[in-house]
């Protein structure tokens, strides 16, 4: 019953956010959901865990200026160390699923930060590579200028359930990319997710492909 009676937890937790409804309190707890289910897969025998999440939520070090705050992966990465191993996501253009941050309304924007020459995209747009994985720690080792590029601050995509089309500036952060990743993909051409309806659906497709045990996490 241990998985059970963590789900009282879980409910438990929400009762705890909805209190007090700040990114830092949200992201403690998704901390502790994430360490349960990294400890608690042991004894199925997982030796590794992947957690997906927006860049601004797994980042393992501080915002610039962000005072006591602390995200999902700077907590992960105090607690885990070396073992814990994140890797960013960047674009040039493309779609995205956002929510009207005016209106609450669930839209798919194009967005193309191609032409923002100040983002960290531009380096990664000058390679005229349309898609890579690029090993910060490995790359800067042999390049100065590299190295350099990525310990200064940089201004960084990071469009997230909420977007304002009015504002050029919003969904983009300053951050210093070495201290925040390990590793980035980069897809010039992005595009949107599809958005499935409810997890229901998600089991039964899942289990028309694969006969394989199927976990549905709702966030």
């Amino acid at each position: 019953f241990t998985e059970v009676y963590y789900c009282f937890d879980v409910y438990y937790h929400w009762l705890e956010y909805s209190e007090e409804m700040t990114f830092n309190k949200r992201d403690r707890l998704m901390y502790e959901n994430a360490k349960w289910i990294i400890e608690n897969g042991r004894k199925y025998n997982d030796k590794k865990t992947i957690i997906v999440g927006h860049n601004d939520h797994i980042q393992k070090g501080k915002y610039l200026n962000s005072f006591e705050n602390k995200q999902l992966g700077n907590w992960l990465n105090l607690y885990y160390k070396e073992k814990y191993y994140n890797i960013g996501f960047e674009f040039s253009r493309g779609t995205v699923n956002s929510m009207d941050i005016n209106t609450r309304e669930q839209k798919t924007y194009h967005v193309d930060k191609s032409i923002k020459k100040d983002l960290a995209a531009r380096l990664f747009e000058e390679t005229k590579t349309s898609m890579f994985y690029l090993d910060l720690n490995d790359i800067a080792h042999g390049n100065a200028k590299f190295k350099r590029f990525i310990s200064t601050v940089n201004r960084y995509n990071s469009i997230g359930a909420v977007y304002d089309e009015r504002n050029e500036s919003f969904g983009i952060d300053n951050i210093i990319i070495e201290n925040m990743y390990d590793a980035i993909i980069y897809i010039r051409d992005s595009s949107s997710t599809t958005i499935c309806e409810t997890g229901v659906e998600v089991v039964k497709a899942a289990e028309k492909k694969s006969p394989m045990r199927v976990d549905v996490i709702y966030q």
